[in-house]
């Protein structure tokens, strides 16, 4: 590599150029200006990607950041991850999608929040056997 630097204990880079490590136990594998300030954090290569959180990691991509503890971000351009997040550019499934940790109840009940707001925040677009379908998300 050229010009990059392993300040932090056991810090690695290596590869790639203007790379820097500098939290303890960070490695940075190569790619081009990208930063592990974090303990114990990854950058896999890319370029201008920082893994500033403490066991946080950036696999790629260009100009992102896993700022918390425990993020990741797996790729892309300009994505951010906060603590125990992943951000992910696009997701494409073949296969289950199971979500683990969550309650989960087989009956329907009003609860406490009161009606439904008339818009939604946010969508999230799930495509299924070539359908595209629309699930609305509302701020709790």
């Amino acid at each position: 590599g050229q010009s990059n630097t392993a300040s932090g204990t056991s810090a690695t880079v290596a590869g790639g150029q203007s790379n820097t490590a500098v939290g303890n136990y960070s490695i940075i594998a190569g790619g081009r200006c990208n930063t592990a300030s974090g303990n114990y954090s990854t950058v896999g290569g890319g370029q201008s990607n920082t893994a500033s959180g403490n066991y946080s990691a950036v696999l790629g991509g260009s100009g992102n950041t896993a700022s918390g503890g425990y993020s990741v971000v797996l790729g892309g351009i300009g994505l951010s991850a906060g603590t125990n997040t992943v951000a992910v550019p696009s997701l494409n499934i073949n296969g289950d999608l199971r979500f683990l940790g969550t309650t989960t109840s087989s009956t329907a009940s009003n609860g406490t929040a009161g009606a439904v707001p008339l818009s939604a925040e946010t969508y999230i677009t799930i495509t299924m056997d070539g359908s595209n379908y629309r699930l609305p998300l509302y701020n709790a």
